[in-house]
């Protein structure tokens, strides 16, 4: 199984990081700051899982109903942001891993600081 890693072009220093302990093992590539919308769609349609933060990768995977999206979270809620798509699964800071729909996992962080940015509720 490779390990395809994507983002812009800021990104390519952390893309690197994290393909880099797939490549002794298996095969990896970085495509960070390489890929159009059109690349990025196929790159997600031929993935068998797709790990992405709250991004555009995220939201493209879910809105083309990929079988298997991680979403993952700081401290931004879930409920208002997470991709769409009925096999999105969401990780936030501070909360278990919910196997569920997006809008059935709550987003729930320690850091209170990021309550008083983001609402007075976590959620």
């Amino acid at each position: 199984m490779a390990v395809v890693g994507v983002g812009g072009h800021g990104d390519r220093g952390l893309v690197a990081d994290v393909v880099a302990p797939a490549t002794a093992q298996q095969r990896s590539l970085n495509l960070a700051g390489q890929t159009d919308l059109t690349t990025l769609q196929a790159v997600v349609k031929h993935a068998a899982v797709v790990v992405a933060p709250d991004s555009m990768t995220a939201h493209l995977a879910g809105a083309l109903n990929h079988p298997a999206v991680l979403a993952l979270f700081g401290p931004t809620s879930t409920i208002r942001t997470a991709p769409l798509g009925s096999r999105v699964s969401t990780l936030a800071c501070g909360t278990p891993w919910i196997a569920s729909p997006a809008i059935a996992a709550p987003a729930i962080c320690p850091d209170k600081r990021a309550w008083k940015i983001y609402g007075p509720k976590p959620c």
